[in-house]
């Protein structure tokens, strides 16, 4: 397996010099179509969200589902969310470890997501916040030059991808049926 080195963008620079066209975007968040930054004057839904914070569920543990078949089983311990890849039904990921604190109305923290066939994990932000039944907000994308290994990330400006989950909470286990008492016949 191939190791990624991992390299802040240089603003300065030409965007995206060294990128072969066979680039590929990490972030689990949003991997088809174009990023959706948000307009000059604009903010990011996330930063609209944390101005009016809707109140978050009191636990987001379960299944989390997004478009694209992409799943990822997580626990909440009511301040923290932790989340683990389930599945990736295109193969490009073979891991994802999410840590989100709740701050406000905002779920916020990183993933490291590890590319199928490499070593090395690149850490990502995400920020959510619920809407309807799931949750809805930004993650922080990067991208693979396959060529050399390197995968560039904008720490100072991070390209953003729109990205929703339906939540399926888990079900309550059924309840315990109490043992017959002593000299009852059943």
């Amino acid at each position: 397996m191939q190791s990624l080195r991992v390299r802040p963008w240089n603003p300065g620079g030409v965007r995206f010099p060294a990128l072969s066209a066979l680039s590929l975007v990490l972030a689990l968040g949003g991997c088809a179509g174009d990023p959706e930054p948000a307009p000059a004057g604009e903010e990011a839904p996330a930063a609209q969200a944390a101005q009016t914070p809707p109140a978050l569920a009191a636990s987001y543990a379960g299944r989390w589902v997004r478009e694209d078949g992409v799943a990822l089983e997580v626990e909440d311990d009511g301040a923290t969310v932790r989340g683990k890849l389930a599945l990736d039904p295109a193969g490009r990921w073979s891991a994802c470890d999410l840590v989100l604190a709740r701050e406000g109305g905002v779920l916020r923290g990183t993933a490291k997501v590890t590319a199928a066939g490499r070593d090395d994990a690149v850490e990502l932000r995400w920020e959510l916040s619920p809407a309807g039944d799931g949750l809805a907000g930004r993650t922080q994308s990067a991208w693979l030059d396959e060529a050399s290994g390197e995968v560039f990330v904008f720490a100072e400006g991070p390209e953003w991808r729109p990205v929703r989950f339906e939540v399926a909470r888990p079900t309550s286990a059924p309840a315990a049926v109490p043992a017959p008492a002593a000299g009852v016949d059943v």
